[in-house]
């Protein structure tokens, strides 16, 4: 299950890296200055979500309710944890 901030799902944690201040000052998009630092992987990563070539980093809430609401019944039918 990923994390929320409020009701939005968290769909990346971008880190602090200091390649993205330099290539800031140099008025240069940090995943073309520095493309292999941790912050352009962690951009590339979300734009693949974005786009929709990656899957999404939690369950859509839908699918989970089903699945748990499964896992219950279960539970509650034959006592044992799923």
């Amino acid at each position: 299950m990923g994390r929320t901030l409020g009701a939005m799902p968290v769909l990346a944690d971008i880190p602090e890296d200091s390649k993205v201040q330099e290539a800031e000052r140099e008025g240069i998009p940090v995943v073309v200055y520095e493309p292999e630092c941790e912050a352009s992987v962690a951009i590339n990563e979300l734009a693949k979500v974005v786009a929709g070539e990656a899957d999404l980093p939690y369950v859509p809430y839908e699918d989970r309710a089903v699945e748990e609401t499964t896992n219950r019944l279960i539970r509650a039918l034959t006592g044992r944890r799923v």
